[in-house]
């Protein structure tokens, strides 16, 4: 015979004809169980005794659940009680949700009371991956898209509004005040929290130094985030000459970055296994295919006005001097008696490609004797031949709209390159951000140079960015050019910078490891603002 016994905060739970069998003590025992279990009116000792898991493992995963789905647990568990116990005990759908929902928040509740450590920490770290997912939804969909910390504060607001109206209780004015305070406790969380962490440890990249990481540029700490403590310390660490190394690596893929950016219009990369004069080689022979591909639809209609560029070039004695532009003039001569170059005032397309091939192979030939000291006015000259190339291209038209189309954009990425190619002609070599932004400023063809004094002539965002985020070379030649020629000559110096290029391989990836490390922990530190919010702001507003 069944026995139903009354317990206190409980209700009434009926136990099997074993219940009388037991002692007293037996029986106050079992009741207590029952009791501590908290269970639902109508759950059987029988029941506690034999189900899958304790008391401790539905309350953590009760707490789990409000955590992953950001305070809608107790919602999400009354949903799903009370169409079962509609389906089978003939209540109302709206009773038995009310009731399973509001036995929920009890049970979650007398968990916070009982162990808050532990209630309320499974809660938060549960919430992490939704946070996590949720803020790149958001950014996404963009609302406080973005990766500074504002936008993170953006985000903390928006979610913690979300926790702290699941986290609410009471009717919908209550839940409204809960997910205002919740958002603005989840965003001055995520703004205290990160910002003392974006400072110190866990530093988000600057704007340039991200426009450079994009790009394939590889940073150190200090190159990401130069005003952070980790940043301040790297920068500081500049001067042992491995770190130094380090730091200068970035200069190769600088130019590899420059290179590439000027081949966008004509759909080329630099492979990766290339740096200095390869890459410009590289890029010399890129535009060559791409105005050979185009040969049988352009034309130069006004040769005339090419070879009139050519005598200004000559009289450019600011650019020129006059020994080299005795030597220019005689490379000019040479082509003008070029297949009768001198009585023709147009030119076809494979014409065009003849004359240009030249052009561009006699330029590079002189640019190699400048690079290799052979000849002091090899420079000019190369820089005189690359000039009159460039204005043959840009006497071009295309025959078809397409044509012309294709045209503009392979001679706007071709303007790109002589940016690239006047810095590494002004460098001797591999260049700085700073000769890129010089080169920029002397192609800057608009009035009064205006482009240049608003930031945006042609490679001027990018070399800002470099000037910004890297460690300079020396202006001219190969970089620790002048510290391994003291190197030949003393031991010290030398093993030094064996040392250097021993090392500096091994510190830029494993400080930049260390600081995405530190940084993924900084993303799950400020994805917990907004649950830690959210609960607050359920307690404010009760």
């Amino acid at each position: 015979m069944a026995v139903r016994v009354d317990i206190q905060g409980v209700g009434v739970v009926e136990f099997d004809d074993s219940f009388a069998k037991l002692s007293k003590q037996e029986q106050q025992d079992l009741v207590n169980q029952v009791a501590n279990s908290r269970r639902t009116p109508g759950a059987s000792a029988s029941a506690a005794k034999t189900e899958g898991r304790t008391e401790t493992d539905t309350e953590y995963l009760r707490s789990a659940l409000q955590g992953i789905l950001f305070g809608f647990g107790d919602e999400a568990e009354g949903l799903a009680f009370g169409i079962y116990d509609a389906a089978t005990k003939g209540k109302s759908f709206k009773q038995a949700y009310k009731d399973a929902r509001d036995n929920a928040r009890k049970e979650i509740e007398q968990f916070r009371e009982d162990d808050p450590m532990a209630a309320y920490g499974t809660e938060v770290l549960a919430s992490l991956p939704t946070a996590l997912f949720g803020g790149a939804g958001l950014a996404r969909a963009g609302i406080s898209a973005g990766k500074g910390l504002g936008a993170a504060v953006g985000r903390g607001a928006v979610e913690g509004a979300t926790y702290g109206l699941g986290a609410g209780e009471g009717d919908v004015a209550d839940q409204a005040g809960s997910a205002v305070l919740g958002g603005a406790t989840g965003a001055a969380l995520t703004g205290a929290v990160g910002g003392v962490l974006r400072s110190t440890v866990a530093p988000a990249p600057t704007k340039a130094a991200q426009n450079l990481m994009d790009r394939g540029v590889k940073l150190t700490p200090g190159q990401q985030s130069p005003n952070s403590v980790i940043g301040m310390v790297d920068q500081a660490a500049g001067k042992i000459p491995s770190i130094r190394a380090a730091q200068m690596q970035a200069i190769p893929e600088f130019n590899r970055a420059a290179m590439n950016e000027a081949l966008e219009g004509i759909g080329k990369q630099v492979p990766k296994s290339l740096e200095g004069g390869d890459i410009l080689m590289f890029g010399r022979e890129a535009f060559e295919e791409a105005y050979d591909a185009l040969k049988k639809d352009i034309e130069v209609p006004d040769l005339n006005s090419v070879k009139l560029s050519g005598q200004q070039i000559l009289n450019d004695v600011n650019q020129i001097s006059p020994k080299a532009a005795k030597k220019l003039q005689k490379e000019f001569q040479t082509l003008l008696a070029y297949k009768g170059m001198k009585m023709r005032t147009r030119l076809d397309g494979d014409l065009f490609k003849e004359i240009d091939s030249r052009i561009g192979k006699r330029a590079a030939a002189y640019q190699r004797q400048a690079q290799m000291g052979q000849n002091v006015d090899a420079a000019d000259i190369a820089q005189g031949m690359f000039a009159l190339q460039n204005n043959l291209r840009n006497a071009l038209v295309g025959k078809t709209p397409v044509a012309t189309t294709k045209l503009r954009m392979t001679n706007q990425s071709y303007g790109k390159f002589k940016i690239v190619q006047d810095a590494a002609r002004r460098a001797g070599g591999e260049f700085s951000p700073a000769r890129l932004g010089q080169a920029s400023k002397a192609a800057d063809l608009s009035p009064s140079k205006r482009a240049s004094a608003e930031g945006t002539a042609r490679m001027q965002p990018l070399a800002q960015a470099g000037k910004e985020a890297l460690t300079a070379p020396p202006d001219s030649g190969t970089p620790f050019g002048a510290a391994a020629f003291m190197g030949a000559a003393d031991p010290n110096v030398a093993l030094r910078l064996g040392a250097a290029g021993m090392l500096s391989p091994i510190y830029r990836p494993l400080s930049r490891g260390l600081l995405g490390t530190a940084r993924m922990g900084r993303a799950g530190i400020e994805a917990g603002a907004p649950a830690v919010g959210g609960l607050l702001g359920s307690e404010f507003a009760r």
